[in-house]
């Protein structure tokens, strides 16, 4: 087939590429020094997706030198990478793999999924923009911290925070911030916050610190890894912010570290600033007043001055219920008549009216005032600020609310269970993956409902399930993390659920794309040639043992006239020929036996395990003469084709590229002998 006879297939792959694959794809044509060395690459093919990514026209693209164009791929190590698939035939795979984009006018790096195979000196190239993807499992990260929250008590705070002077001495740590790193309290003041950290992390975060204490930048927020005093490793968010002294100047930094292995440590930060409210409300003088049965105030502490800001002398002789919000009147009505019945109330929450009309949320405390006669005179009643606490109590009833609504949102899949692996609350997309209702998984054991529906769990750790329906197979990524208990809480154990079945459907397609031919659907010149390869030393060992082993035959294949019938009919007709010769050269094969398209017209066979090269002939013989009955190319349309054939039988000793020389030779035979006919080498 001459040059105009290639041009169109490919054009038409081409066409394919651009018009359906939406994601860049080019092939790299390794660029090698004197010695053989892989030093560069060269843009051989872009599809329409890549050029658009580029930024660059198809005719400026293909011809360019890839460090030309993108010189970080060289301190990246991605050319190393690429030279390394082309020496070893190691397929690429890098998920998640973060690169600065050279081509954007922002410059921001960017996170891709990349996929390359070799073919030869040929880099098949492929990656995928996932930054959305990523950013979008850290807003699910976030929410899994947040959902954290609301599973936990209010006993504790999970924010620690240090401050460290000019040198980097702990000055101050607070208790979370021991417990994160399993210290008594009072141990971390005097150490070095640089210890503190794992040795990797020491080098960046002195780095860090130094742009901070300079000026450089106002704060900065990073993860890195710590060191608990058992020789433990901790994840954690970390956020360092300057403090100035008296003179504008920088006297230390203030440091806020979050656990980031659990997230329980979040909830733990809230309960401890709960505590701290309480604890300034118990030690504050409290709100005290005595009142006749009429309700009238007879005397009040000084304190109501402090906290509500009256006088307490224009206060006596007024009723107590002038103090109270109006909206909570009937309330504390209804709870003064019972004091004044001789039963006591405990703690009940009410708003009172400050001297500049505010209101302030109070525990109410009241008992019976009772005489020597054991009749009610009166009541005394005490009142605590509980603003801030309640205030408190409001914001987390509105993360809570924020949290129930983040994890029914969330696009993957989460399943929280306890220690046992009950299920104690799962989002609408873990039931959508798992094929069940929400209903159908609360209570029961999570092992059981995989079991069932998607397959046990291989292990404790990151894992995969595989789902089948009528619809096909789900692939299901399965991951799940612990978070500990708090100080008399039970620990929970988050699960993650991705549906990982688009990825898995694009791998296997790209992987089809890179092995087989576009035209006919059977291997290409690469994937036969390391079939070939393969069986050979399959042989060769086998001979080495002393293992009796069948031999390996080769048939090199040619159509006839080809472009005979491209000339009187059109490349249709031919592109259709070709595919049905393709089709029946595997139909006629014996199972283990594998043909591949290495040329326009030529097609290769390798039959592995003949016993003799008279069974090679006689499988040639049978190819030819499937392939020589009429071809329907189209309605009504016929076209006769014959093929020649060159077979041989490979030696032990030989490599695929000889014994494929071989077959090429009697195929020369079979040609000038007058086509149509098998020729043994």
């Amino acid at each position: 087939m001459g040059t105009a006879d290639t041009e169109r297939p490919m054009q038409d792959v081409r066409a394919i590429l651009d018009n359906h694959l939406m994601d860049p794809l080019v092939v790299l044509t390794a660029v090698r020094d004197s010695s053989g060395r892989i030093v560069d690459f060269e843009y051989t093919y872009a599809n329409l997706a890549a050029c658009t990514y580029n930024n660059l026209p198809h005719e400026d693209l293909v011809g360019s030198r890839l460090l030309a164009l993108l010189p970080g791929h060289r301190e990246s190590g991605l050319l190393d990478r690429y030279a390394h698939v082309i020496d070893t035939g190691e397929p690429l795979v890098l998920d998640d793999y973060v690169y600065p984009s050279e081509v954007r006018p922002d410059g921001e790096p960017r996170h891709y999924d990349i996929r390359a195979v070799g073919a030869g000196d040929d880099l098949l190239y492929t990656w995928r923009d996932v930054t959305d993807r990523v950013l979008a499992q850290g807003a699910v990260k976030t929410a899994e911290r947040q959902r954290d929250l609301a599973w936990m008590s209010m006993d504790s705070a999970s924010i620690g925070m240090v401050v460290s002077d000019t040198a980097g001495v702990l000055t101050y740590a607070n208790p979370a911030m021991h417990t994160l790193l399993g210290y008594a309290d009072g141990q971390l003041v005097g150490r070095r916050f640089v210890d503190l950290l794992h040795p990797d992390e020491r080098s960046r975060a002195m780095s860090d610190r130094a742009r901070l204490m300079d000026g450089s930048i106002p704060s900065f927020h990073t993860r890195a890894r710590y060191v608990t005093q058992s020789g433990g490793e901790v994840w954690a968010d970390v956020w360092l912010s300057p403090v100035p002294d008296g003179d504008g100047l920088i006297g230390g930094l203030v440091v806020q570290v979050v656990d980031a292995t659990a997230e329980v440590q979040a909830q733990e930060a809230l309960q401890r600033s709960v505590r701290r409210f309480r604890v300034l409300a118990e030690n504050a003088s409290d709100v005290v007043y005595q009142t006749d049965l009429d309700g009238r105030i007879e005397w009040i502490s000084p304190a109501v001055s402090d906290i509500l800001g009256w006088d307490p002398e224009l206060l006596v002789g007024t009723r107590a219920t002038a103090l109270v919000a109006p909206e909570d009147l009937a309330m504390l009505a209804g709870s003064a008549d019972g004091v004044v019945r001789g039963i006591r109330e405990h703690g009940v929450l009410a708003q009172f009216l400050t001297v500049r009309g505010s209101r302030k949320w109070m525990s109410v405390s009241a008992k019976p005032l009772v005489g020597v006669d054991d009749d009610v005179s009166g009541a005394v009643v005490s009142l605590r600020d509980v603003t801030s606490e309640q205030a408190a109590y409001e914001e987390l009833a509105k993360v809570q609310q924020r949290f129930r609504s983040a994890m029914e949102a969330a696009p993957q899949g989460m399943v929280i269970t306890d220690q046992r692996g009950t299920v104690l609350d799962v989002n609408p997309a873990a039931a959508r993956l798992l094929g069940l209702d929400q209903g159908e998984m609360l209570g029961a054991p999570l092992a059981t409902v995989l079991e069932q529906q998607a397959g046990a769990c291989e292990s404790a750790e990151r894992h995969e399930h595989v789902r089948t329906t009528h619809e096909g197979k789900w692939w299901i990524d399965h991951a799940s993390r612990e978070i500990p208990p708090d100080d008399g809480g039970v620990a929970l154990v988050v699960h993650q659920f991705i549906d990982e079945t688009s990825d898995r459907m694009w791998q296997r397609e790209l992987h089809h794309r890179a092995t087989h031919d576009v035209l006919t659907g059977v291997a290409n010149r690469g994937s036969l040639m390391e079939h070939l390869d393969a069986v050979i030393l399959t042989q060769r060992a086998s001979v080495g043992a002393g293992v009796p082993v069948a031999a390996v035959g080769l048939l090199f294949c040619d159509l006839d006239n080809l472009k005979d019938l491209n000339d009187s009919r059109g490349h249709v007709a031919g592109d259709a020929v070709l595919a049905a010769v393709a089709r029946r050269l595997s139909q006629a094969l014996r199972r283990g036996d594998r043909v591949g398209r290495i040329g326009g017209d030529e097609f290769v066979v390798v039959l592995d395990g003949v016993e003799s090269q008279d069974e090679v002939v006689a499988i040639g013989e049978k190819l030819r003469a499937r392939v020589a009955l009429p071809i329907e190319w189209g309605p009504g349309d016929t076209a006769s084709t014959t093929i020649s054939v060159g077979a041989t039988l490979v030696q032990p000793d030989d490599d695929a590229q000889n014994a494929l020389d071989r077959a090429d030779s009697a195929l020369y035979r079979a040609k000038r002998a007058g086509r149509d006919r098998v020729v043994l080498a």
